[in-house]
């Protein structure tokens, strides 16, 4: 990890690929990332981009962070806190100084199926709407928090436009095996950053799904330290995505358990989905080989984010599924 904050080394910037799957998509391609990440770099002393690893096919790994710029010092005073959280957890507990000076971790990943592609896309529209902010409120989240962003966990599946990676491999099923380099990186990753909440952006459902899990649970995620953070997490999520009310956003009808647009008449109240709530069997954690559950061994609140798969835009109705 970085010792100073920015950290802005000079990116490779790769060439242009002419099968590019993202090209017939709309979405970003991986070659695309590192020009726009050196740009903001050049503009910004808010933006720090490392090189963790390589795919198979010799794809550059991003992990980029958004925080306050620190001195070498500060940034020697966050990693003694993090390594007392992560060793010490009450004396850590007891700490005031640390209390009010660590800067809380938050990591968001996106894109390790290659053709799940709107993780890596919003991801970069986020970071360039806090890089392009002046409020006071940004200005104070970036002072008090590191935002972590794994831009693509997968980019030769991303350009290759398939769910596994070059070697064929699901990489979500790899977080124990590592047998891919891509779950290698985000193992170390997790390692790292010891992110108090995580957030690893998928898709397709119906309508918008938030963890945590329905069971059966894993046994080595001290479920009654995580479950109230990860289930009120959710629940805000919701409140605020029904209350944002984006015309053709899908939500749940709760009166009638069908997926509905904001925007047509609702029966009840409008609702995303939320497994430990609503899949009964079907959606669990038991076993830690996905992202979600393995960055939850190193202290997160963690959630797999199913995005959409398309909003309906004519107000109609369909049977409640998920993918």
């Amino acid at each position: 990890m970085p010792t100073a904050y920015p950290f802005q080394p000079e990116l490779t910037v790769f060439p242009d690929n002419p099968d590019d799957a993202t090209d017939a998509s709309g979405v970003i391609s991986h070659d695309a990332l590192a020009p726009q990440l050196s740009a903001w770099m050049a503009d910004s002393d808010l933006i720090s981009t490392q090189v963790i690893g390589k795919s198979v096919q010799g794809r550059d790994l991003y992990l980029v962070t958004l925080t306050a710029p620190e001195t070498r010092q500060q940034t020697r005073q966050q990693t003694a806190w993090r390594s007392k959280i992560r060793n010490r957890p009450a004396a850590a507990a007891k700490d005031k100084a640390l209390a009010a000076g660590y800067k809380t971790p938050i990591w968001f990943s996106g894109n390790i199926h290659g053709n799940e592609w709107e993780g890596t896309d919003g991801q970069m529209g986020f970071i360039g709407d806090l890089l392009a902010a002046t409020d006071e409120e940004t200005t104070a989240l970036l002072a008090r928090h590191r935002l972590y962003f794994s831009l693509s966990l997968n980019p030769d599946g991303r350009t290759i436009g398939q769910r596994p990676g070059a070697l064929g491999l699901d990489i979500n099923r790899d977080m124990i095996t590592s047998a891919t380099p891509e779950s290698v990186s985000f193992v170390r990753t997790a390692q790292a950053v010891q992110p108090l909440y995580s957030a690893d952006l998928h898709g397709y459902t119906g309508v918008l799904q938030v963890e945590p899990c329905g069971p059966p649970h894993g046994d080595s995620y001290e479920y009654d330290l995580f479950l109230p953070h990860g289930y009120a997490a959710a629940l805000q999520v919701e409140r605020e995505v029904t209350a944002a009310a984006i015309p053709g956003n899908p939500v749940i009808d709760a009166a009638t358990g069908l997926i509905s647009t904001i925007g047509s008449p609702l029966a009840g109240t409008g609702l995303i989905k939320i497994p430990y709530r609503d899949t009964p069997s079907g959606w669990d954690d038991y076993p830690p080989v996905f992202t979600a559950q393995f960055a939850a061994f190193y202290g997160a609140v963690t959630s797999t984010v199913e995005l959409p798969l398309t909003r309906l835009q004519d107000g109609s109705t369909n049977p409640l599924f998920s993918t």
